[in-house]
């Protein structure tokens, strides 16, 4: 049973994959992508119940997606990494109840 949807955006593939892995395993069902732009299309499509994305990459940063998901999804969670630091499930569980 999934407990939620996360979408992560970063747009260094090692990284998705490896934070994917991870929160599948706390039973989080997970889309990741590589850019902005990608994520606001996922997004549209299916909102995802928490955003996890890169601080830095090309054309628009994470935080300019945090803001933007922000305004049409305001009940998704949004995180920016780093400091993005999860430890286990509870962690993101808590992150995932804040919002």
């Amino acid at each position: 049973m999934q407990t939620g949807r996360v979408l992560i955006v970063d747009d260094e593939l090692p990284i998705r994959t490896l934070l994917a892995r991870m929160i599948t395993g706390w039973g989080y069902g997970v889309r990741h992508v590589g850019s902005a732009v990608e994520a606001l299309e996922v997004m549209a499509a299916e909102p995802a119940d928490i955003l996890l994305c890169d601080v830095s990459m090309p054309e628009h940063d994470g935080l300019w997606l945090a803001e933007q998901v922000h305004a049409r999804w305001p009940s998704t969670a949004t995180s920016t990494e780093p400091p993005l630091n999860f430890n286990s499930r509870r962690d993101i569980a808590h992150e995932h109840r804040a919002r």
